[in-house]
């Protein structure tokens, strides 16, 4: 689930109370974990006239008791899921993960997360912030600054069909 992020495993994560960590068959932690996951919504994203859920989850490269000692040890992801007849959960798209923008300074662009994500019909709403705007050049320095992101599922991966600006200049 968190491929989409900046943190793979090999195994299945399993979540309990929104929580959960990868691990191997021997019980060692195996790269990824993942805590406030919570469903954000439903609609029908992919057209096909069922409803859909939209599950935000926040992705962590370490086990959870060590979670977050920087601001970008972790990365916000939301994830459209089915329930097929037979009561089995599926993903029918990419993840949504927060972009990047550009410029921030003249040697690369600055990564952003997602703060709040919300439905708008079967478009899905990011709004999103900078990790370390102190290191970006105006108007990405501003830490007030966020983007509004509209995504929306086409053939199994969600496109940025929009972006704007928003917040203090």
């Amino acid at each position: 689930m968190c491929d989409g992020g900046n943190w793979q495993s090999s195994y299945p994560i399993q979540l309990r109370d929104g929580q959960g960590e990868a691990l191997t068959p021997s019980g060692e932690f195996d790269g990824t974990a993942i805590y406030e996951a919570k469903v954000i919504g439903s609609a029908d994203f992919n057209g096909d006239g069922s409803r859909d859920d939209l599950m935000s989850a926040m992705c962590i490269g370490g086990p959870i008791a060590q979670c977050c000692a920087g601001r970008s040890s972790h990365s916000t992801i939301a994830l459209p899921l089915t329930t097929s007849r037979d009561r089995k959960l599926s993903v029918i798209g990419s993840p949504i993960t927060a972009g990047e923008t550009t410029p921030c300074d003249e040697f690369v662009p600055a990564q952003r997360d997602i703060r709040e994500m919300s439905i708008d019909g079967t478009a899905v709403i990011t709004t999103e912030y900078i990790y370390y705007p102190e290191n970006c050049v105006a108007p990405a320095n501003d830490p007030d600054v966020s983007w509004r992101v509209r995504h929306e599922l086409k053939n199994g991966k969600w496109l940025v069909t929009r972006t704007d600006t928003v917040g203090a200049r």
